[in-house]
């Protein structure tokens, strides 16, 4: 069993209810909730 990191959590979110995208780079604020989807895990894409 291979657990997350917060590294693994890195990558560009989109906000589906609010159309908005945010690129998580470092993890002082991770997306949580149903609200954010992960588009892919490059941060430089």
């Amino acid at each position: 069993m291979r657990f997350m990191t917060q590294h693994d959590r890195f990558g560009i979110y989109l906000n589906v209810k609010e159309g908005k995208a945010m690129r998580i780079t470092a993890p002082y604020w991770i997306p949580s909730g149903d609200e954010w989807a992960l588009l892919t895990p490059e941060v430089d894409f």
